[in-house]
Order: structure tokens, then C-alpha cells, then sequence
């Protein structure tokens, strides 16, 4: 059999992946034979998708599984359904009766799966191979002439039951697994010998973000931070940056293996207008919510800079940020305090966008407002025509001034030269806010998608733009 390299790390192998963490003890793998039979009847494989095959199968110098979990996020549209029917469907003609389960959690996803692995039995190369495909309500598998067989099953029915020596456990849709099913699914393979069980899915909602998927992500990122093997197990991970623009391109071929190759652009564009942004993130992109880190700026910090009477009194400005799904935005200003410190305010936040131009030109008509702030990466950059058309004297931030602009804000606030009144709904943006990576710098991110921190980004450009003015301070009026 051949041999995998040495180092237990990404190099030399699957190189198109953002993360692989491997177990201990790989000494060769099942692979070549695996791929062999799946060419022979017609399922060849992409370079990527062997060198998953390679880790898949992976074996330790005793002959048994070096991982007995083979957990894989994958974006949707990459062929990983293809990949893994390709490799189940191999095994069970090397291994005559074998028993091999496939599982999703909807019953919905398991007949399109079906439906998808009855063609694939109905290809040439492998319809001599196939001795039946019972679609019974009840019962519904792959039956190969050799005994061996694919049975499906959807978690959501309490599947698998009296389904005994399951072999290779394949979990579909894993993201959305909860721990008890799970639970529910392992003791199906304890009486079979050198079990192996393959989790697939792409990143969870923040609903299923402690679910046993986002626990096998978890595990192997502590394994390669301690610059350690994981246990029995191993993780593959594609995706885009953290902070990949939705609609680059370039991000896209990150995040699949198989574009444009095998994924025609028009098929993610479809994704892309059926899904939420945050939606397509997870699924086309494959990137995962950062629920891991705690707040940026400590909550004793933040509640040590609140001033109740805190009073801007001059460089007044503005800032304006939308959230992606556009069904919040919000307004807030920065200005100078009599003691030199830094003052910032949230004015307002509401539904919708139509109500922005409107109140940013009231508030410029009643105060000395300098300027108004947007960042030209967020979706308030819409409104940018409309808020110059309107008078509003709008500027926009680029990549560089964003970052400068957070990081300002950090330092004004842990260096005790800036004071906020206390306000829930800025403090509650803080509390939702983390880091999202760019280079070596970082802008404010959501915690999850649900997150709403636009107060805290409009803070945030109000801010800049306030330490961008020097003129001599003046008290301004009251906010509307």
C-alpha cells in the first residue's frame, strides 16, 4: 500500500484545504486499492477529492483505521456527495457484505440522496455490480451481488434500527447533528470490526453551534494550536477567509475545490440568490461563525468608560452603518469632550434603510456635523448617492481606514480616553462584536448572524472621522 508523508500537516497533501489535522501513527493508506475500484466502474476522482480519499483511509502499521472519524466541512456544489458515494461504493465491492449507512437528518435530503446513488448504480461500469435498490418506505438501500449494501436512513425517523455490523457510518448533514443523535447513531457499529464513520457537512447556524460537527471543528483546531495530532480521528476543513468579500470570486476558488472545473459559476450564483448572505457565507463559502473568542474590549473596560453626562463639545461627526441583511441600521456620533477625551453616542437605530437620508439630514441641519462617515465595504455605501445628493457631506473608509478606524477605538477606549452614556443598545453591539481578521489587522465582526452590531460600527467611523478634525472646540446643540 502506498505510503502518506511522513509530517502530519497540510504539506504535500490536500494543499487546497484551509485546514487538515490528521491523527497519530499513519503508516499507509487503503486509498490506492479504493481508487482503483471506483475507476474501474466509472467514478474517477479529482486530485483533491484523492488526496481525501487518502486521508480517509489512512492506516496505522497494526493494519486498523488511523482515524476512526472522518469529520469534512465542505461547501455545497463541491461534489462531496459524489466523492463519498464513489468511495462507499468501492468499498463494498473490495469488501464483499459489508453493511455501509447513510444517514442525513431530513428525510427530504435522504430521498434526493437516494435518488442521487440509485443513478450512480445505474452507471454502466457499475450496474453489473448492483443486485437490487429496494424504495420501500420502510426500507431503501444499494444491494451489491456480493452482499454487501448502502442502506439510507434520515436521523429525524430513529433510523437505523435493527440494522446491525454497520461498517462505514456516512453522516450527511452533519452541521446539524445534535449530541444525542450522535449517540443514537454509534452503537450501530459496535459489533463491527474496524468501524469508521464519516461526518459531512458545512459550517452550523449559530442554533447548532455547539452540536458534535462543530465539536469535531473544535477538538482538531486545539489539536493543531498545540501542534499535536488529534486522537483517532481527522478533520478537513475548506473554506474562504474569515473576512472574504461575499461575491469574490478569487474567495470562491478558496472555498471549492471543484470551481469552475466541476462548479459552473451560473450554480453558485443560483445559491446566491436563494440564500441569506449569511447563508451563503456558511454554505457556498464554507466560513464558520467565530463564536470562540471572548469580547474585544473587556466588559469591566466598557462599563469603567460610562459617563452618563458625558457631552461632546466639538469636531462633531457622524457615522452610518446597515447590517448585511439590511434590516437594521444605525446612526451615531463622535466629538470631543471638554477634557480632550473622545465622546461617542448612538442617536438612532431602526428597521429598514429609508429613514436614513432623511434623519442624517435633519441632524446635519440642527448641529455643526462636519461630516458623515460610511464605509465603503458595508452595504450603507448604497446610500451614498443619496446622502450627497440630499447635502449630506458623505465620506467613505476604505480597507486600510476601517481597520485604522477599529483599532482607534479599541485604543481610545482601553487607554481611558473615551466615555459613552450607557447606552444598552451600543453596549449590547459591543458584547455581539468580535475580530474578523484582515492581514495583519482586524475590523469589527458579528458574533453570530443573528448579531446586530451596527451601533458599534457607526460609533466606530464617527469616532475616525472625529480625530481626523482640527479646529478649536465649540459646544454643540443637543441631539435631536
Amino acid at each position: 500500500m502506498a505510503k502518506l508523508p511522513p509530517p502530519q500537516t497540510i504539506r504535500g497533501l490536500l494543499p487546497e484545504a484551509r485546514r487538515l489535522v490528521l491523527p497519530a501513527g499513519i503508516a499507509s493508506t487503503a486509498a490506492p486499492s479504493i481508487i482503483a475500484v471506483a475507476e474501474r466502474i466509472g467514478l474517477g476522482l479529482d486530485p483533491w477529492q484523492r488526496d481525501v480519499c487518502r486521508v480517509t483511509w489512512a492506516k496505522t502499521a497494526d493494519g486498523g483505521w488511523a482515524a476512526d472519524t472522518i469529520a469534512m466541512s465542505i461547501p455545497r456544489q463541491t461534489g462531496k456527495t459524489y466523492l463519498v458515494a464513489a468511495m462507499v461504493f468501492a468499498y463494498c465491492l473490495a469488501h464483499p457484505g459489508v453493511a455501509v449507512a447513510w444517514t442525513a437528518h431530513h428525510n427530504k435530503v435522504m430521498l434526493e440522496t437516494f435518488t442521487s446513488l440509485k443513478a450512480t448504480a445505474g452507471r454502466a461500469g457499475v450496474l453489473p455490480h448492483v443486485k437490487a435498490t429496494p424504495s420501500g418506505a420502510e426500507y431503501r438501500a444499494i444491494e451489491f451481488v456480493n452482499g454487501s449494501r448502502i442502506v439510507m436512513a434520515a436521523r429525524e425517523s430513529g433510523a437505523l434500527r435493527g440494522v446491525p455490523k454497520i461498517a462505514v457510518l456516512v453522516l450527511d448533514e452533519a452541521q446539524i447533528m445534535s449530541d444525542d443523535a450522535m449517540a443514537d447513531m454509534l452503537p450501530t457499529q459496535n459489533q463491527a470490526e474496524h468501524p469508521l464513520t464519516i461526518m459531512m457537512g458545512t459550517p452550523p447556524p449559530p442554533k447548532y453551534a455547539g452540536g458534535a460537527f462543530a465539536q469535531q471543528r473544535e477538538q482538531a483546531i486545539a489539536a493543531e494550536r498545540a501542534g499535536k495530532p488529534l486522537e483517532l480521528a481527522a478533520w478537513v476543513e475548506f473554506s474562504a477567509d474569515e473576512d472574504a468579500a461575499t461575491d469574490d470570486l478569487g474567495q470562491l476558488r478558496k472555498a471549492n475545490p471543484s470551481y469552475p472545473k466541476r462548479t459552473p459559476l451560473r450554480a453558485v450564483r443560483k445559491l446566491r440568490r436563494l440564500l441569506t448572505e449569511d447563508h451563503f457565507r456558511r454554505e457556498a463559502l464554507g466560513i464558520w461563525d467565530d463564536k470562540s473568542t471572548p469580547m474585544v474590549i473587556p466588559a469591566g473596560v466598557w462599563a469603567a468608560a460610562e459617563d452618563p453626562s458625558s457631552l461632546g463639545v466639538g469636531r462633531l461627526v457622524l457615522g452610518i452603518d446597515v447590517a448585511p441583511s439590511r434590516d437594521l441600521a444605525s446612526l451615531a456620533v463622535a466629538a470631543v469632550r471638554a477634557d480632550g477625551r473622545w465622546h461617542v453616542e448612538l442617536v438612532r437605530r431602526d428597521h429598514g434603510t429609508g429613514w436614513i437620508v432623511d434623519e442624517a439630514v435633519a441632524l446635519c441641519a440642527d448641529n455643526p456635523i462636519a461630516m458623515t462617515i460610511v464605509d465603503a465595504r458595508s452595504p450603507a455605501a448604497s446610500l451614498l448617492g443619496d446622502l450627497r445628493t440630499a447635502g449630506v457631506q458623505a465620506l467613505e473608509t476604505n480597507t486600510d481606514q476601517m481597520t485604522a478606524a477599529c483599532s482607534g477605538f479599541y485604543d481610545a477606549t482601553t487607554q481611558d480616553q473615551l466615555r459613552h452614556t450607557g447606552q444598552a443598545q451600543l453596549t449590547d453591539a459591543l458584547v455581539a462584536a468580535r475580530k474578523r481578521a484582515i492581514g495583519d489587522r482586524w475590523a469589527w465582526n458579528r458574533m453570530t448572524a443573528k448579531s446586530d452590531i451596527t451601533p458599534l460600527v457607526a460609533a466606530t467611523l464617527a469616532l475616525w472621522g472625529s480625530r481626523l478634525i482640527d479646529d478649536s472646540p465649540r459646544r454643540v446643540r443637543v441631539m435631536r
